[in-house]
């Protein structure tokens, strides 16, 4: 193949260079020859007289004046497909001086940007897009001040857009989406007065929209879409009276949506969406193109906008007119107000809260706050204090802060783990306020308390815990845990009652006047349990055990 690659070159030079039928460059020629040679010619779609004796003119996409190369077009405008390029651009076609296009587009071409494109300052057309190019936009593409069309669409190009773009003023064409551009848009990309499409979408671009855009009065189409911009649209889009296509969506960008926008005299086709807009500026979007029928304007959805908290009173802004406004509040999934006009809810109760809101003017978009979950503890603080009077276990707290608290159920254990009720109050429901509860029967021996403090909803806290200490040293139980047989330690025993640990009654056995009774537990299941000992002259003293 190679031998019949240099037998053609050597055909096409002699042709090139007799007098009569002299066609073109014998440099161009080369160059030429280069490009088929690098870029898989023989797989080419169409290779129409390439490396043959015919007119350099004839070759497909070439195009020659004066004997030089102006033009190299191996894509076709009418199907948008390549012509299966496979390779990298030689440098020789830096010596390709005259040329004034080169579409190269929808092919398989890789590598950097070539530094030989400096070279070509007759450049009128560059086109290299959905190809698979890296590496950065060199800086020296600002030289090529013929350029009326730029397009780097679509490849793998990173790193930030070179300032030096805005010296290309001929540009009518700038096409550098699709790519892993960083950075800020840079203000010179202002100096284009000629451009009329933009295209820097689908890329990772941040900062601000400059508002040196905005000097682009031919621009038709304007794409900024799938971006990281941020910031507000600036009022000097209005000066944008020939933009057709406005592409603002996939950004971070907020604010009022500006008058100058909505009253643009040629928009037809607007798109918002996946912004951090509200209804601000928002209203009249849609009726934005009321002199084109099939003017349409996108957005819808916007990001979630901040639920604010301020002393259990919730509240959004959403901009727009508040008579126009409806917002539905939600409490654990649950509708528990519609309010219009009002952005603003009181909390009733704990729970997770968010609101849904819409404009009866914009009615493509719904914004949905972020949710906030309130889990206030019905009291701020409850301190719980046990001591023995008389045999009796006498609780006692202070509460500090009640907010719409309903009761509190007192509750004891012996291990401090398992805790079961033995009583319950009434809570004053607000303030700062004084308890107190006496267990009557108190369990012999080490005893944890605490309080349940409960809201009006059911949300719940609890108190501190307080152990308490008490010695009846008449009656006791041994031993203590129990398998089979336990047995009372005392005198002048009448009865014993036998209670489970959620106070219900499981044996109830008579004595007559005994002295260290023994008591069948070998029925029992294994939890704890208390004798309700009651003696002859009918005091009742109150013993817990652990069944085993």
């Amino acid at each position: 193949m190679k031998q019949l690659s240099t037998l053609l070159i050597a055909v096409f030079l002699f042709t090139a260079i007799t007098p009569t039928k002299a066609q073109v460059n014998t440099q161009d020629s080369l160059a030429l020859v280069d490009l088929y040679d690098s870029t898989g010619g023989p797989n080419w779609t169409n290779h129409t007289n390439w490396l043959t004796s015919a007119p350099v003119s004839s070759w497909y996409g070439i195009t020659v004046s004066g004997g030089r190369v102006t033009g190299i077009i191996l894509f076709d405008s009418v199907t948008y497909r390549g012509n299966n390029l496979v390779g990298y651009i030689p440098t020789s076609i830096g010596n390709l001086t005259n040329l004034k296009y080169l579409y190269l587009s929808e092919n398989k071409l890789t590598g950097t940007l070539p530094t030989w494109l400096s070279s070509l300052t007759n450049l009128n057309e560059l086109a290299l897009e959905n190809n698979q190019f890296t590496g950065y936009i060199p800086a020296f593409l600002g030289k090529l001040n013929q350029l009326t069309v730029l397009n780097l669409f679509s490849n793998q190009l990173s790193g930030t857009i070179p300032t030096e773009l805005g010296n290309l003023t001929n540009l009518s064409i700038l096409a550098l989406g699709g790519n892993q551009l960083s950075g800020n848009i840079p203000s010179s990309l202002g100096n284009l007065t000629n451009l009329t499409w933009l295209f820097l979408s689908n890329n990772q671009l941040s900062g601000s929209i400059p508002s040196s855009l905005f000097n682009l009065t031919k621009l038709t189409e304007l794409d900024l879409s799938s971006n990281n911009l941020n910031g507000s649209i600036p009022s000097s889009i209005g000066n944008l009276i020939s933009l057709g296509l406005l592409f603002l969506d996939h950004n971070k960008l907020s604010g009022a949506i500006p008058t100058s926008l909505v009253k643009l005299p040629s928009l037809s086709l607007l798109e918002l969406s996946y912004n951090q807009f509200t209804f601000a500026g928002m209203e009249w979007v849609e009726g934005l193109v009321p002199d084109n029928p099939d003017g349409s304007s996108y957005y819808a959805p916007q990001a979630t906008v901040p639920l604010n908290n301020n002393n259990n009173i919730f509240s959004v802004s959403v901009g727009g007119t508040p008579s126009k406004n409806t917002f539905k509040w939600y409490k654990d999934g649950n509708l528990v107000a519609t309010i219009v006009g009002d952005s603003t809810y009181t909390k009733t109760s704990n729970g997770t809260y968010w609101v849904i809101a819409t404009n009866s003017l914009a009615g493509e978009l719904t914004l949905y706050s972020d949710t906030i979950t309130i889990t206030d503890l019905p009291i701020k603080s409850i301190n719980l204090q046990a001591k023995e009077t008389n045999g009796q276990a006498l609780l006692q707290w202070q509460t500090i802060d009640e907010i719409n608290t309903a009761s509190f159920t007192i509750q004891h254990s012996t291990d401090g783990e398992t805790f079961s009720d033995i009583g319950t109050r009434e809570a004053v429901g607000s303030g700062n306020n004084g308890y107190s509860f006496s267990n009557l029967a108190p369990i012999n021996g080490v005893t944890y308390y605490r309080i349940k403090a409960i809201d009006k909803d059911g949300s719940f806290s609890y108190s501190n815990e307080a152990s308490l200490t008490i010695n009846d040293s008449r009656l006791t139980i041994f031993p203590n845990p129990v398998r089979d047989v336990a047995t009372i330690k005392g005198n002048h025993i009448a009865s014993v009652q036998m209670v489970d640990n959620n106070g219900k009654v499981v044996n109830v056995i008579a004595f007559n006047d005994a002295t260290n009774p023994s008591i069948k537990t070998s029925d029992l299941a294994a939890g704890v349990y208390y004798l309700h000992i009651k003696t002859t002259d009918g005091n009742v003293c109150r013993v817990g055990f652990i069944k085993e």
